[in-house]
């Protein structure tokens, strides 16, 4: 993990904590320092570093994937999208939490006797890890993207072979997945046991999942099973609360099921207007658990219009959005 600290080197208490900050944390995590503008940018540039951490009034540019990290050291801010703001005392945090929706408290040991350096780099260490451990999608490569929707596929349909054909060598190879952000994001989208389902069916030796806090849009809702409900109410479902892995992998499910009568389906799909979203979702399926055309009732939609739904299925755990 690389953190890069943004600060006015003419703020004596700033400069002295995050050089505490570099000292007490820099050897479990690489630590980044910049109090101008020019070297802010230039190490952003050549580092990339995972989180940026910003202390007191500096305002840099930044991209919107960035995370940031605040702490205003008693500074009045203007409104900023940020992870997550670091209050140094309850005073600080109630004042802070009319214009920014995750604050917390890590108090300062050059201002306070209630902490010491330990305390506040293992604090700080936590907030790291959990802005690491949030909008882990984000964060995926390519490979453990594709990764995942075999083993979801696989286990949708309790059988391998269905995507035996599609495999690439190394596409399920143990070294090159992340288990940590697959468990966590199968975790919210309501189907870490399938992922899990998925692993055996491949025989594979995987870790087991571990407990993990990560950093939640306000208006993030579990999904919760619909085990046996008709695919026009599992569309329902996603109009009224937008796609999940777990409604997708439901669907899914129900079309591959041998007493599905496709014409009936389509009829009544078309009397209660659903035939645009059930084409998009269609195409959503063919990604995200490698559904095939023969058993699509109807013509998947373009990827342009299909765009809003997968916009809304990568949005969901984007406490930036």
């Amino acid at each position: 993990m690389t953190i890069l600290h943004y600060f006015d080197d003419n703020d004596s208490i700033v400069a002295r904590y995050v050089a505490l900050l570099t000292q007490t944390i820099g050897t479990k995590v690489t630590m980044l320092c910049a109090s101008k503008a020019r070297d802010f940018k230039r190490l952003y540039a050549e580092q990339h570093p995972d989180i940026v951490h910003v202390h007191g009034q500096p305002q840099p540019s930044l991209p919107s994937d960035c995370r940031l990290v605040i702490t205003p050291h008693g500074h009045t801010l203007p409104s900023m999208k940020a992870y997550v703001v670091v209050a140094r005392s309850q005073m600080e945090l109630n004042a802070l939490k009319g214009q920014f929706k995750r604050v917390t408290i890590v108090r300062n040991p050059l201002v306070t006797r209630t902490t010491t350096n330990e305390e506040c780099a293992t604090l700080l260490m936590t907030i790291y890890q959990q802005v690491m451990d949030s909008n882990v999608l984000q964060l995926m490569s390519t490979q453990v993207r594709r990764a995942m929707a075999i083993l979801l596929s696989a286990a949708s349909r309790d059988d391998r072979r269905w995507v035996e054909p599609v495999l690439a060598p190394g596409s399920l190879s143990l070294t090159a997945l992340d288990f940590r952000r697959l468990y966590i994001y199968t975790q919210h989208e309501g189907v870490l046991p399938l992922l899990q389902k998925g692993l055996r069916l491949f025989s594979m030796d995987a870790p087991e999942p571990q407990p993990i806090v990560s950093y939640l849009p306000d208006t993030f809702n579990q999904p919760q099973p619909m085990t046996g409900t008709s695919i026009i109410d599992l569309l329902r479902d996603v109009k009224a609360n937008g796609p999940s892995l777990l409604r997708l992998s439901e669907i899914d499910s129900a079309l591959h099921d041998n007493s599905l009568d496709e014409t009936a389906l389509m009829s009544q799909i078309d009397d209660k207007g659903l035939r645009p979203l059930l084409a998009a979702t269609l195409n959503l399926l063919k990604d995200q658990l490698l559904l095939t055309e023969g058993f699509m009732p109807c013509p998947p939609a373009s990827d342009r219009d299909s765009e809003p739904l997968r916009l809304q299925l990568e949005k969901r755990q984007d406490v930036m959005a």
